[in-house]
């Protein structure tokens, strides 16, 4: 297979998942009681997770100890639409 064809046959899981979120957080803005939490947070880790693995991105966390255990704020440095996707799949 050339490698033309291989990156198109690539680019559909990655629209799946993009398409999976978007769905579901359509539903969730509409009926806001009908996922429970935990639900969405495992949902979204999910395809998170693989939306960063079809775009080939690797995360290598260090420091995760120093992260408290209770509520706090994580505030990256930089600002992109992966950094939420990024977050996520590194804390879970």
């Amino acid at each position: 297979m050339k490698l033309k064809t291989r990156k198109f046959f690539r680019f559909f899981p990655l629209i799946h998942n993009i398409l999976v979120l978007k769905a579901k957080a359509r539903r969730n803005r509409s009926m806001p009681d009908y996922y429970k939490a935990s639900e969405r947070h495992f949902f979204v880790q999910k395809h998170g997770s693989n939306i960063l693995r079809h775009l080939n991105i690797e995360l290598k966390v260090e420091g995760f100890e120093n992260i408290p255990s209770g509520p706090c704020f994580l505030t990256p440095n930089h600002s992109t639409y992966l950094d939420p996707l990024i977050i996520i799949s590194a804390l879970w």
